[in-house]
């Protein structure tokens, strides 16, 4: 026990002050609509669908800021790739492109894979 108060003692000695200021981006607000509507464009697409950052941010409703860093738009496809899967049972893959500038959704078509989503959705 004394190690772990020790512990405790050491991290609020090296804890600093609240106002050093960090930044994080806001939450995807990606709604039912859009998701479905990513869908059925990948549908009528054949099955793969790319667009560019700045147009997939804004028709997809999400917040500017994702559009401002073509470098970090692997954490947005990310995060939209879990959130198609999970949140709504989705079976699409999202990735960037050409150095963050697009955004690739592919339509997963192994049953096997297809099966595993439906059932992490419900």
């Amino acid at each position: 026990m004394p190690k772990q108060k020790s512990l405790v003692s050491d991290l609020l000695a090296s804890a600093v002050k609240p106002e050093v200021a960090y930044k994080r981006r806001p939450d995807l607000p990606l709604t039912k609509e859009a998701a479905d509507a990513i869908w059925k464009a990948l549908q009528a697409r054949g099955g793969e669908l790319i667009l560019g950052l700045s147009d997939a941010v804004y028709k997809l409703g999400l917040p500017s800021v994702y559009a401002k860093a073509p470098d970090r738009s692997y954490l947005l496809a990310s995060s939209l790739q879990k959130l198609l899967q999970q949140k709504f049972g989705l079976p699409i893959r999202c990735g960037s492109k050409s150095k963050g500038t697009y955004l690739a959704f592919t339509a997963i078509t192994d049953l096997h894979e297809v099966a595993a989503i439906r059932g992490k959705s419900q």
